[in-house]
């Protein structure tokens, strides 16, 4: 009886010992997925009402970097769980035996430091990619002209991509960590680098067309960044993940398809030369004459010496002596909105002209894009001058630079200064100020108070 009772109460103790615990590998996967949680929230805070659709500009490069970055943690580390996991179980058994237990974290730090060094560098080359096309000013890209079919045709390829040997091959490695492991194991902190980047290199060989499909429907549209993020997971993750191939391929095709034939039909996508502006006017009348508050309300209006676009210099001192000054901060001639805004003002210059008041834009456009528009399309009668780096902007309070812990803002912006320099009205926002009615209303009160 004894004897059974020992037996009992071994296979009891045996039983306790085996109950499943939380190892480590699973920790460092919960991380990972924590991680890709945090992204995504960051993301939503920080990226929130930046979509402007195809052709989104990236801004500067650290600016860019901390949102590709972002982006990366939320799209790509859920899918990396199952690397990681394999990863730590092996280097786990690995350390126990060579080196005792201890010291797993850093290796695996390396490790995904080293993947993100791959799709840093893919990044880079889209942000440079993307300046160099800015800089060279080929009119058949706009949106209005062959963009629709550009963006198509670059969610068709994607789908090609999706049905190639190349892609197949590749995807076969993601989904086979313990293959990788076993041919391209290094030991090491350079060694757990090495393997990153490696795995990092094929992973963007492997997705590199699906993110370019970011860039092509507009680089901060949450929307599709979520879509993506759950292609790349199922495939890298479910267990059917490799016949998902094809029908992601068909997608994107019929997408091509459809942005490339009817973009304006298309959900979630913002089209950035396709806006119909008829009813700004009306949900901006219900402002009347009022000001939207400011900081530079009733106080003097910031100084600027800024070109034009025949590279002349104007000063908001000069405008100031023939009268009231109306300036108006826009995106630039890419944003249709804005250019629609500028047209509007155009359009009824003669009114302002009457009133003695002066209309002035001004963008972060050089001198010879804008010129190079107003050949294309056609100018405006009044002074469009370049502020490049935003410095004017930034004193009348409607951008705001990258900084460390804040991404690039930017807002529209128009001001109502006074023959005494002062600001008496101001608007910022998300869209343009479309009621030119009420800006003759502001004027004719400051007419009448003369």
């Amino acid at each position: 009886m004894m004897r059974t009772a020992r037996i009992t109460f071994r296979r009891f103790v045996e039983a306790l010992i085996s109950v499943p615990r939380i190892d480590t590998s699973t920790a460092f996967c919960t991380g990972i997925i924590a991680l890709g949680i945090v992204g995504w929230i960051t993301a939503l805070i920080m990226m929130g009402g930046m979509d402007r659709g195809p052709g989104t500009p990236l801004h500067n490069f650290p600016t860019f970097l901390m949102g590709w970055i972002i982006m990366l943690t939320a799209m790509m580390l859920p899918s990396e769980m199952i690397y990681v996991k394999i990863y730590m179980t092996i280097l786990k058994g690995k350390i126990t035996l060579q080196q005792g237990k201890s010291g797993l974290a850093i290796p695996l730090i390396c490790f995904l430091a080293g993947y993100g060094i791959a799709w840093i560098l893919y990044g880079t080359l889209a942000f440079i990619l993307d300046a160099l096309i800015r800089m060279s000013a080929f009119e058949f890209i706009n949106w209005n002209q062959e963009g629709p079919r550009i963006a198509g045709s670059i969610l068709f390829l994607a789908g090609l991509y999706q049905v190639s040997s190349l892609k197949y091959a590749c995807l076969t490695h993601c989904r086979s960590p313990f293959s990788f492991f076993a041919h391209h194991w290094r030991i090491g902190i350079l060694g757990s680098l090495q393997m990153g980047v490696l795995h990092g290199l094929i992973c963007v060989a492997c997705c590199w067309a699906l993110m370019a499909v970011m860039f092509a429907v507009g680089a901060m549209n949450l929307a599709w960044m979520g879509l993506l993020t759950l292609f790349m997971f199922a495939e890298k993750i479910f267990p059917f993940g490799q016949k998902l191939t094809l029908p992601i391929a068909i997608f994107l095709w019929v997408m091509g398809v459809w942005i490339a034939v009817t973009p304006e039909s298309v959900p979630f996508l913002n089209k950035p030369l396709q806006l119909d502006t008829s009813n700004h006017a009306d949900r901006f009348k219900q402002h009347s004459e009022e000001s939207f508050d400011h900081p530079l309300l009733g106080q003097p209006a910031p100084e600027f010496i800024l070109p034009n676009v025949g590279q002349q210099e104007v000063s908001l001192s000069e405008l100031n002596k023939r009268g009231p000054v109306v300036i108006v901060f826009y995106y630039g001639y890419y944003c249709s909105h804005c250019v629609s805004q500028l047209f509007g003002l155009n359009e009824r210059l003669q009114k302002f002209n009457e009133l003695q008041a002066t209309v002035v834009a001004i963008s972060a456009d050089t001198p010879q894009q804008t010129k190079i528009k107003f050949a294309k399309y056609g100018g405006f009668d009044f002074p469009v001058l370049s502020d490049r780096e935003n410095r004017i902007a930034t004193k009348y309070k409607i951008y705001q630079p990258a900084t460390a812990s804040r991404v690039e803002d930017q807002q529209h912006g128009l001001f109502v200064v006074d023959q005494n320099g002062q600001v008496v009205w101001a608007y910022h926002g998300e869209t343009p100020f479309m009621d030119h009615q009420t800006l003759l209303e502001v004027l004719k009160s400051l007419d009448q108070a003369q």
